[in-house]
């Protein structure tokens, strides 16, 4: 007697984008529950793969009526994995730019170089003073030594756990190490621990330990100790209380104006060390969950902890670094609605358009990748008239590096009739058509044998 099939279920357990087409991949598996003659039951699995090809998407489309359109086509998805869909729309119409412009994909690589060059530099700067001590008494850092170093993080005098810390910290920037380092059961639950006891106490110790888990968190392989030790909720612990820390810092260096000058100048000198200080820390601590927010479902999470409105406050009198990295965090957030509507409630247009009168270029750019994201939306679309940005994306077609996404922006804004007018009194009609017209001379070259 044969088996009978008693159940099939198709399970979807991941999704994403192709490798090399314009296309969604469907991960997902096969179960055919049979039972046996002997009664015995038994679950087959098979897993498989299905594409779904999205020719006709351009760099323009809506992101969330898109996802809409495929679950409403396929059999195997469900309403509830829109965010996801989402995602792997933005990426592949991030794909798009860059097939499209090899300018900017040169520029893109050249910013993310920067970005990297610009964070170990800030590495090195926040613990300038104790690599200093470190050169002037011999002392190399070594993996033979790594228990030593996890001694010193059970001291009780704060300057040997930062000295440890900071030891650390110089294995864990070679990534070579990285997979010897986490081995040791003791290191991350030490490292969660001292950050939750002392934090308070240096600002040293704080970013010492946190451009350790930076440097974890850069290969996802390690996500998953990291969420295992709770990380990611103690970075917002450490973040909320900078926010408030910050806050104090700014009554310090208003109470100072009322000393005398000599005094004046020297307390407002030591306060404003500190506010680079923390500065750094808060650099590190965007990156690092940026880089845990890769997974979607963390970054849900993240936003019931409030991370949009973090991110906001965040832009707001802060370092050019700080404001890059949160800027950077609230593009990636802004492919979702929700999020979008927190921001709007948060007044984002008002608060980043000063954004757009920066001198570095990669402050600019990101700007305007979140203005993008944004424009859908028509409430923020007038607020954008409001801040009287079309002058100043007009001006900035003039640097091929934002010709793409401006003209994107400059078009979504084009749509409302309440924009419109505004457009006659700037030089966007000559600028878009030599624009457009050197563009698609680039792709008439491109297309000739």
């Amino acid at each position: 007697m044969e088996p009978q099939v008693v159940k099939k279920k198709v399970r979807v357990h991941s999704l994403e984008p192709h490798d090399e087409e314009l296309a969604l991949v469907i991960n997902y598996v096969k179960e055919v529950t049979v039972q046996h003659p002997d009664g015995q039951m038994e679950v087959q699995e098979t897993p498989g793969s299905k594409g779904i090809v999205l020719g006709d998407l351009t760099p323009h489309d809506d992101p969330e009526t898109v996802a809409a359109e495929i679950i409403q086509s396929s059999k195997l998805l469900h309403p509830s994995m829109i965010e996801d869909i989402g995602a792997i729309i933005v990426h592949l119409q991030e794909r798009l730019l860059e097939e499209d412009s090899a300018g900017m994909e040169d520029y893109d690589r050249m910013a993310q170089m920067a970005l990297h060059d610009q964070e170990q530099a800030e590495i090195a700067d926040s613990i300038q003073a104790q690599q200093m001590a470190m050169l002037q008494q011999q002392i190399d850092s070594t993996l033979e030594s790594l228990d030593s170093y996890i001694e010193m993080l059970y001291e009780d005098n704060v300057q040997e756990k930062v000295k440890g810390t900071y030891m650390i910290l110089q294995l864990a920037r070679n990534a070579d190490n990285l997979e010897t380092l986490i081995q040791d059961e003791r290191l991350f639950s030490r490292l969660v621990g001292t950050l939750k006891e002392s934090a308070k106490q240096s600002l040293d110790l704080s970013i010492n330990i946190m451009y350790i888990f930076l440097c974890f968190s850069s290969f996802s392989e390690f996500h998953q100790m990291i969420v295992e030790h709770e990380v990611g909720s103690l970075t917002f612990k450490v973040l909320d209380y900078e926010l408030k820390r910050f806050v104090a810092f700014q009554k310090e260096l208003d109470s100072v104006k009322s000393a005398d000058a000599e005094t004046a100048k020297k307390e407002a000198k030591k306060t404003k060390l500190k506010i680079q200080l923390q500065d750094k820390l808060i650099h590190a601590a965007l990156y690092f969950l940026l880089n845990l927010a890769e997974d979607i479902s963390i970054e849900k999470k993240m936003r019931k902890k409030g991370i949009v409105g973090m991110m906001v406050q965040l832009i707001e009198k802060r370092s050019s670094e700080v404001a890059l990295a949160a800027l950077t965090f609230l593009k990636k957030l802004s492919i979702f609605k929700e999020n979008k509507e927190e921001m709007k409630a948060a007044g984002i247009v008002e608060k980043s358009a000063k954004f757009f009168e920066s001198s570095a270029d990669a402050l600019v750019l990101v700007t305007m990748r979140l203005f993008l994201n944004l424009s859908f939306d028509a409430d923020m679309r007038q607020e954008m008239i409001q801040q009287n940005i079309v002058p100043k994306l007009v001006d900035a077609l003039r640097k091929e590096p934002f010709r793409l996404v401006v003209l994107r922006l400059l078009y979504h804004l084009s749509t409302d009739d309440r924009c419109k007018s505004t457009f006659s009194y700037t030089e966007a009609p000559p600028m878009v058509r030599t624009v457009s017209s050197d563009i698609l001379s680039l792709a008439l070259k491109a297309c000739m044998p």
